[in-house]
């Protein structure tokens, strides 16, 4: 068995040896940290500020999109109403004429 391996052994059998570790060294765990941490996929302010600039973007392009499309619809309601309505008028004038 490697020492390596020992170590880990000896971690697992007993954990509290690590917190006696990082309250004696707390760098150690700093370092970790800094070795670990994915630096490239963290997200900076810049970022946030380009996704909130896109979301607003693609907010009023739905919002475009949106007010066409209902406006096109009022334009049929009202188109399919008008026939409607005038049919509804001939025959009250014809009933009370």
């Amino acid at each position: 068995m490697s020492l390596r391996e020992e170590i880990k052994n000896i971690l697992k059998e007993n954990p509290e040896i690590i917190a006696e570790v990082l309250k004696l060294r707390p760098d150690i765990l700093y370092d970790a940290i800094i070795k670990l941490t994915p630096w490239e996929k963290l997200v900076i302010r810049e970022d946030l500020k380009l996704l909130i600039e896109l979301i607003n973007k693609r907010f009023e392009d739905m919002r475009y999109y949106l007010d066409k499309r209902i406006g096109f619809l009022e334009k049929l309601i009202i188109g399919f109403n008008i026939p409607i309505l005038v049919g509804i008028i001939i025959a009250l004038i014809r009933l009370f004429v």
